[in-house]
């Protein structure tokens, strides 16, 4: 079973989703593969959120890896390429090594 990134804190979390989810897959010895699939979209912005880490992204850093913004980019600010620098600024402008310990 795929859940998409309703495991963000911003939508329903891990807790909540497995205890609303987990009763549908079925029991191991019927299906030992029977598995729930989620994706931690927003782990980084979370954790810089719950543990108040400076969450100014570094532009210059991210703009290394993208083309330069044109004045139309800069003038449509839900086109794909400013998504892809307000996305990009999670990716490089911090070390989140440190947030996820096991």
């Amino acid at each position: 079973m795929q859940v998409s990134n309703i495991v963000d804190g911003f939508y329903l979390g891990a807790e909540e989703t497995l205890r609303s989810l987990a009763p549908l897959l079925q029991l191991p010895q019927r299906n030992p593969h029977a598995t729930l699939v989620a994706v931690f979209l927003n782990a980084v912005m979370e954790m810089m959120k719950r543990t108040g880490a400076d969450g100014r992204p570094d532009l210059g850093r991210v703009m290394r890896y993208l083309p330069a913004p044109t004045l139309s980019t800069l003038m449509n600010p839900l086109g794909a390429d400013m998504t892809r620098i307000w996305d990009g600024r999670s990716i490089v402008s911090i070390d989140v090594d440190e947030f996820f310990h096991l």
